[in-house]
């Protein structure tokens, strides 16, 4: 295929056309820089002692890295954000686990934010951190990232040393570990870093193994798996293209008992990993990959195939801006540049550049195709730009390489690296993202250590301080920090609709101006009303960044609001519902709590639109009222209750209707028919097998779904209970053995976001109503 072009260059005929010249120019130019390279022997006997020379400048390079790591974190006072909060959450749960002896309860999940069982690894590997370093785990957990780095930077130098000289070797792991996206996943505790290095890790074992004939590098591919299923579930998409080799592996008698031996052993653990946390799996599928498959049904895809191509496409161009986001626009130019040169060369060609292609491409069109936009499956991939670069770079730009890469690794983790531009057909390239480390965090000590002792909520829990939303205060890092500072029996939530039932509120930042709190807060900025009749201001706190915050408290009310017996309101508000024309019993006032010791209310009906709900009794405990004037209009809140009991209440499937598409995002023509169909009696017959099922159809996120659910009180829990007997997609149904495990809790007890119990003894139908009943 060659011979033309060595006929050319031995008889000394010039080529012809333009390609031809290009190509031969190129050929050339390989033939000067990377003649050394392209013909250095590839044995492992022959480079094995210089391979170990080389891990020691990798280590070299990995401990640069983290003393600038170390630099950030030093200077670095930031709030944590939600994922770092649950990070060390989650890490917290497995150092308590692991304290009680509990093995086996290591490999369960602890809830996540999305139902997907967190992958347990990283977090793994911050139980020593959690528990010996508690008052500076953040920095230790952060550090715990430079073991991340050296994996890295060790997996790319094997990579490209397998069939290139160390020079160009250290020089793609000191590339990837300079790489911006790489840098910023060090400045987080995140899985993020643990899951580019692992998929690093499992390409260079890979191309270690040659063909799983080497049992060392196989024993360390199976490892590097292992890990990095247990590390993300972003990990079998990054890692596709590996697993083709596995069928050729498995008929080769050669390589089959490595990896029976070894990766097997470890998918063995994975599974039982999987099976241990089934239910949450089965849940989350129902909710998001369910709707994916039944998406892409033959029938449906060839029929719409036109706008799932431009479906690809438009995928496609979204990853390719968010790389180019990931690596900035220098690492970015010079990963296309010298990428395009790499799989094009022909005098230097790197033999594993297939599998290069395979790592950056393949998670691509995977994602593409399923329209999957997660920015974090495609990341390890363009580590991969580290090996093309390192490879293609000319010797005589490799010196001048190594200082420029010192240079932006110093200012990328010094915080000196200012934010940099250029737009692009109206779109924002970043040329430098700099972050900047925040030296001015708040600074919460002192107001924790005030808090301390806080009396307990009304239904006996723990105090809660209702933070209202503000972009200085965050609630989650509120608790983890009193969590460090030992401050027990106090939780911080976010609520800013009504925050009345709560004793403690936090109002931050303050804003004198009555106009702005009213758009923030509602009727708390109006002095007349039922804020400044309940609550009192109890301390003002000035934090490290110039705000502040004030916390108010509910006041004392030696005497007995109203005398106990039957009221008639016109208007009462309760847990954000606000009716009319309320009748309400009294029971005994206890002076001792400021609470009536019970409270009866009914009232008629309450519309909502298109929704109704009818004849509502309810029986409230340790309950305490607003003490504004009965008649006015607004003017009754609950301010403490314990517990609710639903005596009698019926919704109609109109309410259903009407309310669950608000709560579930994506569901559309939603219909619902409780206990079947009804009867011309109204009452449903003996015999009908769905008396106690509500029927359920519609479309969720634009694929039809139908189904059958009960919808029963559970005995364990006091809670209501929704569990499905069928429920299908698209063309997909549900597996039975996956149906029992689809289950969504309503629970009785009371919970912090809704700090007093409910509680139902009975739930049935009555043609399309649902009726719920409680013993008195």
């Amino acid at each position: 295929m060659n011979q033309p072009n060595n006929d050319a260059l031995t008889n000394g005929a010039k080529p012809k056309g333009f390609l031809a010249q290009m190509r031969l120019m190129r050929m050339v130019m390989e033939s000067i820089y990377f003649e050394k390279e392209a013909v250095t022997p590839v044995s492992n006997e022959d480079k094995r002692p210089e391979v170990w020379k080389g891990l020691l400048g990798v280590i070299a390079i990995a401990l640069v890295q983290t003393l600038l790591l170390a630099l950030w974190v030093g200077r670095d006072n930031r709030q944590l954000d939600a994922s770092e909060i649950a990070a060390l959450s989650n890490a917290q749960y497995y150092s308590q686990t692991l304290a009680k002896g509990d093995i086996m309860g290591m490999l369960k999940s602890p809830p996540s934010a999305d139902g997907l069982p967190a992958a347990p690894f990283y977090y793994w590997t911050l139980v020593p951190v959690v528990r010996h370093w508690p008052a500076k785990a953040v920095g230790a957990a952060m550090m715990l990232n430079s073991f991340y780095i050296l994996l890295l930077c060790a997996s790319v130098y094997l990579i490209v040393r397998r069939c290139r000289i160390n020079q160009a070797a250290l020089l793609a792991a000191a590339i990837v570990s300079s790489l911006p996206f790489v840098l910023e996943s060090a400045q987080r505790i995140s899985p993020d870093l643990a899951l580019i290095a692992f998929t690093a890790g499992t390409y260079a074992t890979f191309i270690w193994t040659e063909e799983f004939r080497t049992p060392v590098w196989t024993y360390l591919w199976g490892l590097c798996s292992l890990a990095g299923l247990l590390t993300s579930w972003a990990f079998p998409v990054c890692v596709f293209p590996v697993l083709n080799m596995l069928p050729y592996g498995m008929l080769s008698h050669v390589t089959r008992s490595l990896i029976m031996r070894v990766f097997f052993a470890c998918l063995g653990i994975y599974a039982l990993w999987l099976l241990t946390n089934f239910s949450g799996l089965a849940l989350w599928f129902t909710a998001h990959i369910m709707p994916a498959l039944a998406a892409f049904d033959s029938s449906r895809l060839m029929q719409h195939l036109p706008e799932h191509v431009y479906a690809v496409l438009g995928n496609m161009r979204w990853y390719a801006y968010k790389s180019v986001d990931a690596l900035q626009l220098p690492f970015a130019l010079a990963s296309v540049a010298l990428g395009a040169w790499f799989f094009t060369a022909r005098f230097a060609a790197f033999p594993f550049r297939t599998d290069i292609a395979y790592w950056f491409g393949a998670p691509l069109v995977l994602l593409s195709v399923f329209s999957v936009r997660e920015t974090a499956f495609y990341l390890p991939s363009l580590t991969g730009c580290a090996v093309a670069c390192a490879v293609m770079l000319p010797p005589p730009l490799r010196l001048a390489a190594w200082p420029a890469l010192a240079v932006f690794s110093l200012a990328y983790q010094a915080g000196i690296l200012l934010p940099a531009h250029i737009y692009i057909k109206g779109r924002p390239v970043a040329v430098w993202e700099g972050r900047q480390a925040s030296r001015s965090g708040a600074n919460f000590d002192s107001m924790l250590a005030s808090l301390r002792g806080l009396p307990p909520a009304a239904n006996g829990a723990e105090a809660v301080v209702a933070v209202v939303k503000s972009p200085s205060v965050k609630p989650y890092y509120l608790n983890w920090r009193a969590s460090r500072l030992g401050v027990s029996g106090v939780t911080f939530i976010d609520e800013s609709s009504s925050p009345a039932v709560y004793p403690e509120l936090l109002l931050a930042p303050v804003d004198t101006s009555t106009q702005a709190l009213a758009a923030r807060f509602g009727d708390i900025a109006n002095p007349a009303g039922w804020f400044a009749a309940v609550y009192e201001k109890k301390s003002q706190y000035q934090f490290d960044n110039g705000e502040s915050a004030v916390l108010y408290a509910q006041r004392k009310f030696p005497a007995q609001p109203y005398p106990s017996g039957r009221l008639a309101l016109k208007t009462m508000s309760l847990g954000g519902l606000t009716v009319n024309e309320v009748e309400l019993e009294l029971g005994p006032w206890n002076a001792q709590k400021q609470v009536y010791d019970w409270a009866k209310v009914a009232f008629g009906v309450v519309y909502s639109g298109q929704a109704e709900i009818y004849g509502i009794r309810l029986q409230l405990k340790d309950i305490a009222f607003t003490v504004d004037d009965v008649g006015r209009t607004n003017a009754i809140k609950v301010l403490k209750l314990a517990a609710l009991k639903v005596e009698d209440a019926s919704i109609s499937d109109r309410f259903a209707i009407e309310y669950l598409p608000r709560l579930v995002a994506g569901l559309q023509q939603f219909k619902v028919a409780f206990g079947g169909a009804p009867p011309a009696s109204g009452e449903p017959p003996q015999n009908n097998p769905d008396a106690d099922i509500a029927a359920v159809e519609g479309k969720y996120r634009d694929v039809q779904f139908s189904g059958k659910a009960y919808i029963k009180k559970d005995a364990a829990s006091g809670g209501i209970a929704v569990t499905f007997k069928t429920l299908r997609m698209g063309g997909f149904s549900l597996p039975d053995f996956m149906l029992a495990h689809v289950r969504y809790d309503i629970p009785a007890k009371a919970s912090l976001e809704r700090p007093f119990a409910v509680y139902v003894d009975e739930i049935s139908y009555i043609s399309s109503m649902l009726s719920i009943h409680s013993r008195m």
